[in-house]
């Protein structure tokens, strides 16, 4: 009977993606593969690390059975008085083979994956070779489109608006998903009700004595949308930067009318948000 140190890593399948792409957080199993009929022993259980990694000391892997021997009763006062009992040993299963297998299962943005394959187990001490599933990476959500192109992260989004604008694409068409549609929703309003939200996070809505309120009473839609998201980049997340660097960059570029409103998608009910740029 043994325990192993196991010390495995799991990775992608080579792709568009790299050669070697950690296989991260995905559900390990290891099990040892016994001949028909004698139950295969799950040994080790665990998930991967982001680095695609996985290990630890596993449970006993080889199987016992139990056999019937005889042993000699002696009397020690009268040794020739003796007699032979049966009786029951477990021992280690000789036939029991090393074979071990790896389930992984990854949970994807495209559905469950699963897979079962060989584990090469060489020592305590010597990392296993990689075990390599059969599928790529999952990919991210997608948060957003430009001009009808999926991105999946707020750096694609800025990059597409970017190469619109100088590229001279009109108009440019940008949606964006999940939680910034409500960071965004003051570029909603009306012109009326953008100005008052701006005059009112700047602290001076109401106060006709400041030269700052008359000028922002005065300015256009498009340097009216400027400042509004500038108000809403300052201490925001990443992605709200980067969208609102974006729509800067159309502005800075001419690309107004800027119009932007909150749709609802009739499959999903997911609502989004539409930014139209230089229609």
């Amino acid at each position: 009977m043994g325990k192993l140190r196991l010390n495995g890593k799991i990775l992608h399948m080579p792709g568009r993606w790299g050669p070697a792409v950690p296989c991260a957080r995905a559900r390990v199993e290891i099990v040892d593969v016994d001949a028909p009929g004698a139950g295969d022993d799950r040994i080790w259980s665990g998930n991967t690390d982001n680095n695609g990694s996985f290990g630890g000391e596993s449970s006993e892997w080889q199987d016992v059975k139990t056999i019937k021997v005889k042993e000699t009763i002696r009397n020690p006062l009268w040794p020739y008085n003796s007699f032979d009992i049966e009786v029951e040993k477990t021992i280690t299963d000789v036939s029991d083979v090393l074979s071990l297998v790896a389930h992984v299962v990854q949970d994807t943005a495209q559905g469950r994956k699963e897979t079962t394959l060989p584990f090469a187990f060489v020592s305590d001490a010597t990392p296993s070779p990689p075990v390599v599933v059969p599928w790529g990476p999952p990919q991210p959500p997608v948060v957003g489109k430009v001009n009808g192109e999926e991105c999946r992260s707020d750096v694609e989004i800025h990059t597409k608006v970017v190469a619109a604008v100088d590229a001279g694409r009109r108009p440019i068409t940008m949606e964006i998903y999940g939680p910034s549609v409500a960071v965004f929703e003051p570029l909603t309003r009306t012109q009326a009700q953008l100005r008052e939200w701006v005059q009112r996070k700047l602290g001076i809505f109401g106060r006709t004595d400041l030269m700052g309120n008359r000028a922002v009473a005065e300015i256009s839609v498009g340097q009216l949308l400027a400042i509004a998201v500038i108000i809403l980049c300052i201490g925001a997340a990443i992605f709200t930067v980067l969208v609102g660097l974006a729509i800067l960059y159309a502005i800075y570029k001419g690309y107004t009318p800027i119009r932007a409103q909150q749709r609802t998608n009739a499959t999903t009910g997911e609502t989004y948000l539409e930014v139209t740029m230089g229609a």
